[in-house]
């Protein structure tokens, strides 16, 4: 299991860097036709706005994996032990509802755009760059709730962090 976790990880960094690299060879290609020859692809803006979305919900799916994501700690660091895991627990299990609410309310705007498909970039419709809402949301949501059972990462407590400051 653990093999398969970690090669699911591998693969979520490996599109995250993709989908970054792509964005960039593709914003350096539209500022050089510019530049250049005058011109651009006219779909260009679009799959920039697109893969910035996907960027962006990738970037938050390996944040939250690692535990890394934006959190208020100043409670817990006030609490005891305890009350630390109890509030890390109640944060998480808070974050995956809204997360799933989003999921929820990102596949009904898929199924929106489904049922009047604009093309978004070379022949792609439009849903297919939202996809990545529901789907990201629902991951989002698992590790979130999965992170409720876990307790709160090693660096959260208060004690390492006064120690490791010199």
């Amino acid at each position: 299991m653990s093999k398969l976790l970690r090669g699911l990880h591998r693969l979520e960094d490996t599109l995250l860097a993709g989908l970054l690299l792509t964005l960039l060879l593709l914003a350096a290609g539209q500022i050089g036709l510019r530049w250049i020859a005058d011109s651009g692809w006219v779909e260009g803006e679009v799959a920039q706005r697109t893969l910035v979305l996907w960027i962006a919900l990738l970037g938050a799916l390996g944040a939250a994996r690692d535990r890394r994501h934006l959190s208020l700690d100043l409670l817990p660091r006030l609490l005891p032990e305890t009350g630390r895991r109890v509030i890390w627990a109640l944060g998480q299990v808070i974050a995956a509802g809204v997360c799933a609410a989003m999921a929820w309310y990102g596949w009904s705007l898929v199924e929106l755009e489904r049922e009047a498909p604009a093309p978004l970039f070379a022949g792609l419709p439009s849903w297919a760059g939202m996809l990545i809402i529901p789907f990201g949301f629902a991951v989002l949501s698992l590790r979130f709730a999965l992170a409720s059972a876990l307790g709160p990462p090693a660096d959260a407590d208060p004690s390492s962090a006064a120690s490791a400051e010199p």
